[in-house]
């Protein structure tokens, strides 16, 4: 039995013919966030990594909720442009609705 993030990839899958992974989304978004410069720390909370290892993160560098809206907005934005627009016109408007089954 597929979990609700597995069924939704097979879904885009089926419809796309595209294969990917979680991991292929993960590593797309933060090559992404590279492209635009954005710092490897918000990166790291963004990707929900631990910066425990990471003495300037997890010590002397402070990081809330709203300081990561803006960084992800630009990512969803750039991945907008550069893919949706460019690869997936025909089906990605075909995909269910968040709720719909």
């Amino acid at each position: 039995m597929l979990t609700g993030t597995q069924t939704a990839i097979a879904k885009v899958i089926k419809k796309s013919g595209v294969k990917f992974s979680c991991h292929t989304l993960r590593k797309t978004f933060a090559t992404a966030g590279e492209s635009l410069d954005i710092s490897q720390y918000k990166l790291k909370y963004l990707l929900n990594h631990s910066v425990s290892n990471d003495v300037t993160a997890h010590h002397y560098i402070t990081i809330d909720t709203d300081q990561l809206r803006e960084p992800n907005q630009k990512i969803a934005d750039f991945l907008k442009e550069h893919f949706v627009a460019s690869y997936a016109p025909n089906w990605i408007s075909k995909l269910p609705k968040q709720g719909q089954a």
